[in-house]
């Protein structure tokens, strides 16, 4: 079945049960699932959770079949470096990031997990849709029940506002990779976002552009287009926490020296 999806029939990427995962995940060469997990269970009867089964299969062969794991630690490994992946950018902020914040290792491990996380999203929608295009009805219902489980399972935008506050960096990190994966926001009720409605237009507008390149050097670079108009807020949380840190560093100096 996996060598039939993936077209990989001599030798396709071997199944594996991991109970001890999350769901599913893949490394290319093998795939490993969890088939007690909360986005199968969550179905009631057996044909909905053999399909949500099924779904988790296909999205990781998808990821086989579509994602170039090399490329994206490519992209990746250039944060490390002090740039930010994808083309080069002549934006102002973007020249401020790379000149006054990616040569901190702790900024760019930042940087790295939000860049991971959003490519994640982005990946699934575009490898999703590559294999239902080479593959059509035959994995539709159960690419469909597995999407549809996992809206479900996603806590809707209100439990972040509730804890942050409607402008904070958690509520657009939130947003935004709620939009690269589903195409909207998850919410109780759709006016809890209007204030910031057309911040998160341009960033569904980038996550969308995203998702539709083959090549990991576009897509990347439309992700630094996310960043940047999470910038302001990111900026905000960097400075405080070196500010803090510092108060820290200051204190415990202070302590050393019997003050």
């Amino acid at each position: 079945m996996i060598g039939i999806v993936t077209r990989q029939y001599l030798n396709p990427p071997t199944l594996q049960f991991n109970l001890s995962i999350g769901t599913a995940a893949t490394d290319g060469n093998r795939v490993y699932l969890n088939p007690g997990c909360k986005l199968v269970m969550n179905y009631v009867s057996r044909e909905a959770r053999f399909k949500a089964l099924m779904g988790m299969v296909f999205h990781e062969c998808a990821h086989c079949n579509y994602l170039n794991f090399s490329d994206e630690r490519y992209e990746l490994s250039r944060i490390e470096e002090g740039h930010l992946p994808g083309r080069r950018m002549s934006d102002e902020r973007a020249k401020e990031i790379e000149s006054d914040y990616l040569t901190d290792s702790k900024v760019q491990k930042v940087f790295t997990t939000i860049y991971h996380e959003l490519h994640n999203f982005v990946a699934d929608v575009h490898d999703e849709e590559c294999l239902l295009r080479d593959n059509g009805k035959m994995i539709a219902e159960c690419i469909y029940a597995i999407r549809n489980t996992l809206a479900l399972a996603t806590d809707p935008i209100e439990t972040v506002i509730d804890k942050k506050g409607l402008e904070s960096l958690d509520t657009y990190l939130a947003c935004a990779f709620h939009l690269a994966r589903f195409g909207y926001v998850i919410a109780f009720e759709d006016s809890s976002i209007d204030e910031i409605r057309p911040e998160l237009a341009r960033i569904q507008m980038a996550a969308e552009k995203a998702a539709t390149c083959d090549a990991m050097f576009d897509r990347f670079s439309y992700l630094n287009e996310i960043i940047l108009e999470l910038w302001p807020l990111l900026k905000q949380s960097i400075d405080k926490a070196k500010e803090n840190q510092k108060k820290d560093q200051q204190s415990g100096d202070g302590d050393g020296n019997g003050k």
